[in-house]
């Protein structure tokens, strides 16, 4: 491909305002901003979100240099001009329109980009220098690639080794390596890489590659083959022969994705791909049928969720003034060892006895160093504790504000208001939808954990002019390093610290970030498991289910269906007769809606499993509910269990009831995306009553209650009709006589308070009057109970 041709093409593309800088070359160090900016530049600068409100990897750099081919080939090579060109086309796509759900994030782009170096690997491996000469074979082909776990399967990693060997074996070939002064002689791994035509990361992560590496040593480094074994199988952190999960799969098959709607589009005639790969099946058909489904990380139960809650409330309860006090201390402590070493064994000796002292009961004793290599024995570093401190504070937010990792780490000075005594709002950035900052209802709990931060990250703060409140700096010896922070890391070793149980067929706490935003729907549904957590309970006392019921059944939903209408109305009007704020709102409105519509969808997950978990338990026998919903649920379990035994008997010869299990958990999910079964406010019972359901509705005590209240002279006004039942009007009472009543063990715990304050108050009555009364309540309330347990008698 001419460089005319390469240049005019790129002439025509607009520079979209993503590409914030570019420089000729990666190993160039001038960057050009603003109308400096040059397509033709082979490094390109991208930012998709706001810095400002978004902690990590906001800025990220595109190489179209990179090594694609052996002998250090890359593609500013005139050779491989039209990948090149063909790579610059694919990113612009994906950030300014993306191919399938709107533009790229920068870090999806980031990916995007280093997946189509492999593509141009491997279609350069097979001998072809065009990607117009791939056929659906050779597609195919690539798919069978991806079977394992290596990236470097992609292309003949082994017998280019072996090239390297033969000529080792010669001397027109010496192993780079790297010797330092007094430091272990290592592979230089992005030399080798670059002869070998992959990318570093990919060539020293490689379990394969390291041990074919280590065995041609002798060959490949004859003097130095004893002590480079040694490190490069010190370091061996490779994938082995693991399966790559589905969606991993799928971002290795984006470049195909975009070369295919390019080359339908007639943007890549200079070399275009000749057939769509996904005309036989989508992207995630094929993904699947050679990833592994799924690859979730096995979910906490509502116990072991609630005993990690707990240890994150104690911390932030019990231990966080004492950490933040030490974490001064020590500061301060470093300033004396920077001053005058001499006084600084004392200094650190009465430090030491201080922590000592104030010690909270539960928190292992404290040293006052920052790295857990130099604390004293037996003791928690300072730098470890302060860790762990965020650690809590980040299961809190994430996990009663249902947000991700990256969302909660980017937290601000000031992101809580509460303009209304008692309704608290977190501004928190949107990561994967808005890309912007939302302001969110949270329990009061946050508020502490925020304010615990706040305090936390004062000093640092205040130094670094930064607002970020899990960014803490150390300080010591007159360096300004911040303490390591990686939730990913923390939050095993915090379960772990803080003794807790393990979780049933788990080997060690494996809990990762993403478990922790379903932590409120968690409270709602299971919230009275917590009530021996003492820590937690004090804050599950503020945790009012009533809120998380409007918000996800009332406010979510209102706010969706706005916003839909509003999208409809808008899009009714020309594109090109809009404006260009009118097309930027549409693009806005529906990120928001994707925002809105996930943050329903981790509550209903919740939901649908608190119910399977509930009539999976009334089918192992450990719950016994009663009520006429109860009866419900019982004859729909018997049918499944029907409908299970027989799937069961087909497919197979055992009769052991555990045989059953799997069968009937799938066909209570089924079950559970159209059944409900909400926990009451009091906790007397559950409901069985589907929304929008007008049968279920009409046999709704509550509502019927409801009715029983409207002032007869308002009657002819406007009625707002329920499209859910209403626990404003609910009660132990009324709940009982409903037709959709089901009193789990715990509900029936709160029934038989209710029934024993009501006969101390007959006999405690101050009147006759008032005993009277309270006699006649007792009574009802007894047959109302006799009439629940009456519904499932036999059963519970």
């Amino acid at each position: 491909m001419s460089r005319f041709e390469y240049e005019r093409i790129l002439a025509a593309q607009a520079l979209p305002e993503q590409v914030i800088a570019t420089k000729r070359t990666a190993a160039t160090a001038q960057w050009h901003d603003g109308a400096s900016r040059n397509l033709l530049d082979d490094c390109w600068l991208i930012a998709t979100e706001d810095a400002n409100v978004r902690k990590d990897n906001t800025r990220l750099t595109l190489s179209f240099d990179s090594v694609i081919d052996v002998g250090g080939m890359t593609l500013a090579d005139e050779r491989s001009r039209q990948d090149n060109l063909s790579k610059k086309l694919v990113c612009l796509m994906a950030m300014t329109y993306g191919a399938r759900r709107g533009p790229l994030s920068a870090e999806r782009t980031f990916r995007l980009s280093l997946n189509f170096d492999w593509f141009v690997r491997w279609r350069r491996s097979r001998g072809m220098e065009w990607t117009s000469e791939i056929r659906p074979e050779h597609f195919d082909g690539f798919m069978e690639c991806l079977g394992s776990g290596d990236i470097l399967d992609l292309v003949p990693i082994i017998d280019r080794l072996d090239h390297l060997t033969d000529k080792a074996r010669t001397g027109r070939f010496s192993l780079p390596i790297s010797k330092a002064a007094g430091q272990l002689v290592r592979v230089d791994w992005t030399s080798l890489a670059g002869s070998l035509g992959v990318n570093y990361s990919a060539l020293s992560r490689s379990a394969t590659f390291r041990t074919e590496l280590i065995d041609r040593l002798p060959i490949l480094a004859p003097e130095y083959a004893a002590d480079l074994a040694a490190t490069t199988a010190i370091h061996q952190k490779g994938r082995g022969d693991r399966k790559r999960a589905a969606d991993a799969v799928k971002t290795i098959l984006l470049p195909w994705v975009y070369l295919a709607r390019l080359s339908k589009g007639g943007f890549l005639g200079h070399d275009p791909l000749s057939f769509d790969p996904f005309e036989r099946g989508e992207i995630g058909v094929h993904a699947k049928r050679i990833g592994k489904d799924g690859n979730r990380t096995a979910t906490l139960l509502p116990r072991d969720f609630f005993a990690l809650l707990n240890a994150a409330a104690v911390w932030v309860t019990q231990y966080a003034s004492y950490i933040i006090y030490a974490v001064e201390q020590t500061r301060c402590l470093n300033e004396v060892l920077n001053r005058d070493y001499r006084h600084y064994k004392r200094e650190r000796e009465l430090i030491l006895a201080d922590f000592d002292r104030m010690a909270p009961s539960g928190l292992p004793l404290l040293a006052p160093d920052w790295s857990s290599r130099s604390h004293t024995e037996g003791r928690l570093s300072v730098g470890d504790a302060a860790k762990y401190l965020m650690t809590a504070c980040a299961i809190l937010i994430a996990g009663f504000g249902a947000r991700r990792l990256r969302e909660t780490t980017s937290l601000q000075n000031g992101c809580l208001t509460e303009d209304i005594p008692g309704l608290c709002e977190l501004t928190i950035y949107i990561e994967k939808t808005l890309r912007d900052c939302d302001r969110i209802p949270v329990p009061h709990l946050v508020k502490s954990a925020v304010q615990v931060l706040e305090a936390l990250t004062a000093t640092t703060r205040a130094r670094t002019g930064n607002r970020w409140l899990f960014e803490l700096m150390r300080m010591g010896r007159g360096e300004r390093k911040n303490i390591p922070f990686v939730l990913h890391k923390t939050l095993p070793e915090f379960a772990a610290l803080n003794g807790l149980a393990l979780p049933d067929g788990w080997d060690s706490w494996a809990v990762k970030p993403h478990q922790l935003r379903r932590g409120f729907a968690v409270a709602y549904y299971h919230g009275f498991e917590a009530s021996s957590l003492d820590a937690l309970s004090r804050f599950l006392r503020h945790f009012l289910p009533e809120m998380t019921r409007v918000y996800v059944n009332e406010a979510l939903p209102g706010a969706i269906g706005r916003l839909r209408e509003e999208i409809a109305a808008r899009t009714q009007v020309a594109r090109g007769a809009m404006s260009a704020e009118d097309r930027q709102w549409l693009v806005d409105a529906k990120k928001l809606l994707d925002d809105l519509a996930d943050r329903g969808a981790v509550f209903n997950e919740v939901r649908c499993e608190a119910l399977v978990h509930c009539m999976l338990a009334m089918w192992d026998g450990v719950e016994t509910p009663i009520g006429q919903g109860a009866k419900r649920l019982y004859g729909d379990l018997d049918g499944m269990v029907a409908k299970a035994s027989a799937k069961v008997r087909i497919g197979s010869r055992s009769n052991h009831p555990e045989a059953i299990r799997q069968p009937l958990t799938s066909l209570l999910q089924d079950y559970a995306k159209t059944h409900y079964l909400e926990p009451v406010p009091g906790h007397a019972a559950h409901c069985g009553c589907r929304p929008d359901d007008a049968d279920d509705l009409a046999q709704a005590a509550c509502l019927r209650a409801k009715a029983g209240h409207r002032s007869p002279w308002q009657s002819g006004g406007p009625v707002h009709e329920d499209v859910r039942p209403d626990y404003a009007f609910s009660s132990a009472y009324v709940c009982l006589g409903c037709s959709h009543c089901a009193a789990f063990k715990a509900d029936q715990h709160v029934l038989t308070n209710t029934l024993e304050r009501l006969e101390d108050a007959v006999a405690r009555g101050a009147t006759p009057a008032s005993r009277e009364s309270a006699a006649d309540k007792l009574a009802r309330f007894k047959g109302a109970i006799a009439a629940a347990k009456a519904a499932t008698k036999g059963r519970a």
